[in-house]
């Protein structure tokens, strides 16, 4: 039997708006549960290679051509909210500069516009990967390619 999600509701209070805006989440305990949140999203119950990762360690493969990672070192402003099981800072649109990364095993740039930082009740849940099926209390971040024109596609190829 599958636990019931709890709905959260929260503000996001923006800048722009004049007021603020109620957002419903409903907050299921974990990837393994989004197959069942959305039908467009099933392969994350059937699929081999999606999220969670176990990582392991003593069976990564060691690439000594790998270029560094490259991270702009940029101050941006942003926005943050708490949703009740993550922290999202967004970087506001008008920020000067940008944050991007480059480098490594990457073929294209990456521009930081958003850092989600998941968390859960205890401090073994928060993560949704692993390593050596360790399970750490939050993790995330995200950025997106510049090779898209649109928000929708990047998040379809995001970092």
């Amino acid at each position: 039997m599958y636990p019931r999600p709890r709905a959260i509701v929260y503000q996001n209070i923006q800048k722009e708006m004049e007021a603020s805006v109620q957002v419903i989440v409903f907050f299921f305990p974990g990837p393994a549960f989004w197959g069942l949140i959305n039908p467009e999203w099933s392969l994350c119950n059937r699929g081999r290679r999606q999220s969670p990762v176990n990582l392991e360690p003593d069976k990564l493969l060691f690439d000594p051509n790998l270029r560094s990672l490259h991270i702009d070192k940029h101050r941006v402003s942003g926005y943050i909210a708490n949703t009740g099981h993550s922290v999202i800072f967004t970087v506001d649109n008008s920020t000067r500069n940008h944050i991007n990364v480059t480098g490594g095993p990457l073929s294209y740039r990456y521009q930081f516009q958003e850092m989600h930082m998941h968390y859960g009740l205890h401090d073994d849940s928060g993560s949704e990967h692993s390593v050596n099926d360790y399970a750490f209390p939050a993790e995330h971040t995200a950025s997106d390619t510049e090779r898209y024109i649109t928000g929708e596609e990047n998040s379809a190829v995001g970092l």
